[in-house]
């Protein structure tokens, strides 16, 4: 908990809260100044409007970052019974209200009265006219957050209830399109004028009473988001490569306002932080980590993740990284040209989610595109492959929609999200199968020659994709019946 402290004849004395007379009052403050609320990724709110008709109710504040992202507030004091749980189900009505709005339908209708036939991009100009704005990217992004779902949700208090504090890291465990954070400001009065502390809210925290063992017997925990990171960061003393760490979780952070990626701070056995930057499928492209020895900053790509997640981007990445992306991991060195290629696979991978859904039949609606019935032959040879896996028990089958491409996933049982490869069949028509050379090596030995004559290449050099010829869905068969135990 935040203290005030302030010295009076030589002496120090502790400054109590004063705490707000009601809602209203805490709501005036954020309204007045919706930046002073520490929320992660730090973004910038530059318009905010109060109670805002959503979800057949009043959201307290709606607000919007210069990125597009709408942010909804929700405003409780402690001693306001739905402080506890209630503020829940609130927010997340208003967000169900604001899902799949149109951009026309928001300023004309939502915020018509607040607006006054102006636009949402002019209030935010009128805001922060010194601050960079790009008014095209922020109604695409705006578009894409309303069409997706894809919201930040605040909820403000003047205390945080524990009750609240595991409900809110449960909900920001398991969704992918929203970021959540809980707030909590504090008023001091010194010389007679207000002073505002706010506190963002560790979410991952137990309440006390639960966590009152001692340090070696608590369990580690990856935080949610780059809080940790950025704190770690501060206890680093070599300023050069503090310096490339904070360019690089700036860069994820960037990410995660823009609705394509979430973070995952993890206490490394070396003793240092890593930051697991996830795409919205829950895979992740790319593990900011340092060097056991040196310290040096890297980035561990995942090659085989960003070919199925990102197959456009793939080649950029590739050049910029300086070589091929043949395995699970490669370390590469930080650049601004490879964060940038990075940053286009994550938007590639998130902006065209559609579903992951259980078998082959999203993977055959894409033969009615087929661009001549050799193909179509191809794609459907490719199905009743995975069906026939998944029918003998060697895989666990799935189809994955995505922006550029539709793809064939026949998962080992024994693996949480990997195979021996996978199918892909993109919007251009071309119809590629996708070797996971490090899988294979894992799992696979007895049926390694035969597979890697008829890929034509050795498993471990990857040149990446394969013509799926008969020979090779053969031979492939046979490794996922040796890495099943048959």
């Amino acid at each position: 908990m935040a203290e005030i402290w302030r010295k009076d004849d030589g002496k120090w004395s502790r400054i109590g809260p004063i705490g707000f007379m009601n809602e209203a009052e805490l709501h005036n403050r954020i309204i007045e100044a919706p930046e002073l609320l520490p929320l992660s990724g730090q973004p910038l709110l530059a318009a905010a409007f109060r109670e805002v008709g959503l979800g057949g109710g009043s959201a307290d504040v709606l607000a919007f970052s210069t990125k597009g992202r709408p942010v909804i507030i929700e405003v409780k004091l402690l001693k306001n019974p739905e402080a506890k749980r209630g503020v829940v189900a609130q927010t997340l009505a208003y967000a169900a209200g604001l899902h799949r709005v149109t951009v026309k339908d928001l300023e004309e209708g939502i915020l018509g009265e607040y607006l006054n036939g102006g636009s949402l991009a002019d209030t935010i100009e009128q805001a922060h006219p010194a601050a960079p704005f790009d008014r095209e990217e922020f109604y695409d992004n705006l578009s894409r957050h309303l069409d997706q779902g894809s919201f930040r949700l605040v909820i403000v208090l003047d205390d945080a209830p524990d009750q609240l504090v595991p409900i809110m890291g449960y909900l920001e465990t398991i969704t992918d399109r929203i970021v959540i954070d809980l707030v909590k400001v504090s008023a001091y009065e010194v010389n007679g004028s207000q002073i505002l502390v706010p506190q963002r809210i560790d979410t991952d925290r137990k309440p006390e009473q639960e966590d009152a063992r001692r340090p070696s017997q608590r369990r580690r925990r990856s935080p949610q988001g780059s809080a940790r990171f950025r704190k770690w960061l501060g206890e680093i003393d070599d300023a050069e490569q503090a310096a490339v760490l904070q360019q690089v979780v700036d860069w994820a952070d960037g990410l995660v306002e823009e609705g394509f990626a979430k973070l995952q701070s993890t206490l490394r056995r070396h003793g240092r932080m890593g930051l697991t930057v996830h795409a919205l499928n829950h895979e992740s492209l790319a593990v900011l980590d340092t060097e056991p020895e040196s310290g040096d900053p890297r980035l561990w790509l995942r090659g085989p993740t960003i070919a199925e997640y990102a197959p456009d981007s793939l080649p950029d990445v590739q050049r910029t990284a300086g070589r091929a992306l043949d395995k699970d991991e490669h370390a590469s060195a930080i650049t601004d040209e490879l964060l940038d290629a990075l940053a286009d696979a994550y938007r590639e991978a998130g902006a065209g989610i559609k579903v992951l859904s259980d078998g082959s039949a999203h993977f055959r609606g894409t033969i009615t595109r087929a661009a001549n019935a050799e193909q179509a032959a191809l794609l459907t040879k490719l199905a009743d492959w995975g069906d026939t896996l998944a029918t003998d028990g060697l895989c666990n089958l799935f189809s994955y929609e995505g922006a550029t491409q539709t793809t064939l996933l026949p998962r080992l049982k024994s693996e949480r999200r990997a195979g021996l490869c996978f199918a892909v069949h993109n919007r251009a028509g071309m119809v590629r199968l996708w070797l996971n050379d490090t899988v294979i090596r894992r799992h696979v030995s007895k049926m390694l020659p035969a597979l890697q004559d008829a890929a034509g290449r050795e498993i471990g050099r990857s040149k990446g994709y394969c013509e799926p010829t008969p020979e090779l869905l053969d031979a492939l068969a046979d490794a996922y019946r040796e890495a099943a135990g048959r």
